[in-house]
């Protein structure tokens, strides 16, 4: 693998038909694969001022790629943003989010636990 990179990377011949290939990629399988790029500290810092008890709508997003077109990656849509603001919503990653402390006193379930409880019985 890393003679592979290397090659790539370094290797006059190797790069310059790697780099054709890569051009000759239809713009849609460019377009995924950027789409697929990971979100910046920056990117998540202005999705997060999208407070988690607003229902933004995909015009909320769309004047956030127009308003910060130097932050966002050039194949970042709104459609995409309110995807990635929805996930950091379910995963409580919002600033305006708080996570329930596990409780106390009660005993709390481990996987042994559960096997513990299981018949092999019911297994099969």
């Amino acid at each position: 693998l890393e003679e592979r990179w290397y090659a790539l990377l370094y290797d006059p011949a190797i790069s310059t038909i790697a780099m054709e290939a890569a051009r000759q990629l239809h713009s849609d399988t460019v377009a995924t694969i950027q789409g697929k790029a990971l979100y910046s500290n920056a990117e998540e810092k202005l999705l997060s001022t999208v407070t988690s008890g607003s229902q933004p709508s995909l015009d909320t997003f769309q004047s956030l790629l127009q308003q910060h077109p130097d932050v966002f990656h050039p194949a970042r849509t709104a459609k995409t943003l309110q995807c990635h603001w929805l996930l950091m919503k379910q995963y409580h990653l919002l600033p305006d989010q708080t996570v329930q402390p596990m409780p106390r006193g009660d005993h709390i379930l481990n996987l042994s636990d559960i096997e513990d409880f299981m018949n092999d019985e019911d297994i099969g």
